[in-house]
């Protein structure tokens, strides 16, 4: 399955900005990904099964979510360099795999 992408980021649609992945780097070994640049809703009908990270295109982890649960995960990237490429993706119940940007 081919994971969705935004595709303009100046101009997002309001599907892009509740389900594209953002990456933030805490600082450290420590990444927090969050669904959405809207948080994406975490209902009983409607919410995000999983969360993989992926850095330098190889998986480090994928984390289940439930209903009820925030929207977002935290990972540990051991030996996390300031030039390593950081992607991740998402599985929203409803509206299929998303990839960031």
């Amino acid at each position: 399955m081919e994971p969705q992408k935004m595709k303009d980021i100046f101009n997002p649609n309001d599907l892009e900005k509740k389900h594209t992945p953002v990456i933030e780097r805490l600082g450290g070994d420590k990444v927090l990904v969050r669904v959405g640049i809207i948080p994406h809703v975490m209902e009983e009908a409607h919410y995000i099964e999983s969360i993989e990270l992926y850095c330098n295109k190889a998986l480090i982890e994928k984390k289940g979510l439930k209903s009820g649960m925030p929207a977002e995960a935290e990972f540990t990237v051991v030996e996390l360099k300031e030039e390593d490429v950081l992607m991740a993706r998402e599985t929203c119940n409803l509206h299929g795999y998303w990839e960031s940007i």
